[in-house]
């Protein structure tokens, strides 16, 4: 297998290792071919090789762990190897990452080997400080000594991410396939995923010079403005639900909404979807319960009305009813509940419309703002790094926020999906039949009236 020094040439891509007798050219009509290429395709580069983390849990060079899986669900969690603790360029991209946000007292980065200068400015290194700091987490693999790996994380003031056990490290590098040497790896970017622990490379390579940390950071600009256009959708939708529900309210109280509100039918839909419905039965059963055993026992007119009364549902107080509907925690059976009366199906629609400015909150304090308390509607404004974005939310929270906000949605336009849609202002009819006005009639002459 060919090597290549990670401070010196290009970095490796493609790595090849077969046998030389399968590949030979011959001469047909003067035009060199090259014969037998199909066992090329069992070849497989760096960048598509499949890797996977053998465990878990990790020791770092100070013996503290290191649960993989945790931070891979917290954040981005991104791997960085070295080639070794000789290698003068890798440590380069530490000192570049902390130029970047990983520290916050610095701005300016000066390479020892092109002798360039490089300054941020504080409006951009406040983006990219979110995106290292909130939503990345960084695990440094380096073979060799213990001292000397600690002398390089002091060095680079990389003090808040592991620096990996170099016992652990070896055997890491066999599992990932970086393997440059019995002692060495290959310089490489990788991302854990959260899931399955695989890895996947952003970049494998580095030389002086060129530490392709452009990469990570475009990587994470991009997951994080891919959700946060998922959160700015996921608003204005919220918004629309929120303005149906409560036009059903108002033509619940108006009476013009047509529905079958039955207390018998609440009971069938509960046998055909016990699973979704059982909390809304038993809270209504609850509520019947307590009227009738906090009465005395009647008279035979008192009982006759009472069965007569027992035929309808127990009305309570709005809020009171309010307050004992929001502890159900899924909307089926709040949709269950609502087809009791009207002062029910308001109620419902008044629960759901709660609970859907509640996550509509929490998505909206998670996305930038361009101006205070005016957040960004339009998914196409949020590729913008001067844009105002809270400093404590990581992209993780972000996610979780967003694909809260949308599964409400998704469980209410199961139920809404059966509604008629809004209707449009109709204009007044014209007495001219087919015609919009008297104005489109003609005479016999042909002439307009």
């Amino acid at each position: 297998m060919a090597c290549f020094c990670c401070c010196s040439g290009p970095p490796p891509f493609i790595l090849f290792s077969f046998p030389t007798p399968h590949c030979h050219t011959h001469v047909h009509n003067n035009k060199p071919e090259l014969m037998d290429l199909h066992f090329l395709e069992d070849f497989q580069t760096m960048t598509s090789t499949p890797r996977k983390l053998p465990c878990d849990k990790l020791k770092d060079i100070h013996g503290n762990t290191v649960d993989v899986r945790q931070l891979a669900t917290q954040f981005h969690l991104i791997l960085l190897t070295f080639k070794d603790t000789t290698c003068p360029a890798c440590p380069q991209l530490l000192h570049v990452l902390n130029m970047y946000g990983v520290d916050p007292e610095c701005f300016t980065f000066k390479d020892p080997f092109t002798l360039e200068e490089y300054e941020i400015d504080a409006t951009t290194k406040k983006f990219y400080e979110l995106l290292l700091t909130k939503d990345a987490y960084f695990m440094v693999l380096c073979p060799g000594e213990k001292e000397d790996i600690a002398a390089i994380q002091r060095e680079t003031r990389f003090t808040r991410y592991p620096f990996i056990d170099p016992e652990q490290v070896m055997m890491l590098g066999a599992e990932l396939k970086l393997m440059m040497s019995e002692r060495q790896l290959w310089p490489a970017i990788m991302e854990v995923d959260e899931a399955s622990l695989e890895v996947f490379p952003i970049h494998i390579g580095r030389r002086p010079g060129q530490y392709f940390h452009h990469q990570l950071l475009k990587m994470l600009t991009k997951h994080r403005c891919s959700w946060e256009m998922e959160g700015a959708v996921a608003m204005g939708n919220a918004h629309s639900k929120v303005d149906q529900l409560k036009r059903r309210v108002v033509k619940c109280e108006q009476k013009t909404l047509v529905v079958k509100w039955s207390h018998a039918s609440l009971h069938k839909n509960t046998e055909s979807n016990s699973a979704n419905t059982t909390n809304a039965t038993n809270i209504t059963n609850a509520i019947m319960d307590t009227h009738s055993t906090s009465t005395a026992t009647p008279d035979t007119s008192e009982r006759a009305e009472m069965d007569e009364t027992s035929k309808r549902p127990f009305d309570l107080p709005p809020e009171l009813l309010h307050l004992v509907l929001s502890w159900l925690p899924d909307t089926a059976s709040l949709v269950c509940l609502s087809r009791v009366s009207r002062v029910y199906y308001m109620t419902v629609c008044h629960v759901l419309i709660q609970r859907l400015r509640t996550d509509m909150d929490r998505v909206r304090a998670a996305l930038p703002a361009q101006v205070p308390e005016d957040p960004t509607f339009d998914e196409t404004d949020v590729f913008n790094a001067e844009l105002d974005r809270p400093k404590d939310i990581g992209f993780r929270e972000l996610q979780a926020r967003v694909i809260n906000l949308k599964n409400l949605i998704s469980s209410i336009n199961e139920w809404t999906i059966q509604w008629s849609p809004r209707r449009k202002n109709a204009k007044p009819s014209s007495l001219a039949g087919p015609y919009h006005s008297l104005r489109m009639l003609r005479d016999p002459s042909n002439r307009l009236i």
